[in-house]
């Protein structure tokens, strides 16, 4: 995590680096996803090994399970999965689980670890921003950029 510099704010901020992978589902935590993003030190990247964070939405099928496997498999340096929306939680309806579809895989974690879960469906911005101010505190990125994430959502007007 190389700091890159701030011309508002003249300091030095890390940035984390993710990559989204949207497995079967409706694809409608991106929007939100993006929004919060938008107040957060994280860019997504295009290459999953170049992330820190790889966030993670919709249903595992059978038929992603081998690429999800490669992909996790490929990665080298530590990174962090985040599942984001109902669909990958253990509250997702009936019909979206394993044991009522017969197309769908098991619960994503036992396959892969998850530090963090944001649930909704889609998770409001809000929500997906008070959950990873959470976790980009254990990385130490805490008070100048608390404190301009909070300017921000002061001028900025969320669609919930």
């Amino acid at each position: 995590m190389a700091p890159t510099y701030s011309i508002k704010s003249k300091i030095y901020i890390k940035t984390l680096k993710a990559y989204y992978l949207a497995l079967a589902g409706c694809n409608g935590c991106l929007p939100p996803l993006k929004r919060a993003l938008n107040h957060l030190p994280i860019t997504l990247v295009r290459e999953p090994h170049e992330a820190d964070i790889i966030f993670v939405t919709g249903l595992l099928t059978k038929a992603s399970i081998d690429f999800c496997k490669r992909l996790f498999k490929g990665l080298v340096q530590p990174y962090s999965v985040i599942r984001i929306g109902t669909c990958l939680a253990e509250t997702a309806p009936g019909f979206l689980k394993p044991e009522t579809n017969s197309a769908l895989a098991a619960r994503m974690d036992k396959f892969f670890p998850i530090e963090m879960e944001i649930k909704g469906c889609p998770p409001s911005a809000k929500d997906i921003i008070d959950r990873l101010e959470t976790f980009l505190a254990y990385f130490d990125i805490t008070p100048e950029i608390t404190k301009m994430i909070e300017k921000r959502l002061d001028r900025q007007v969320f669609d919930e």
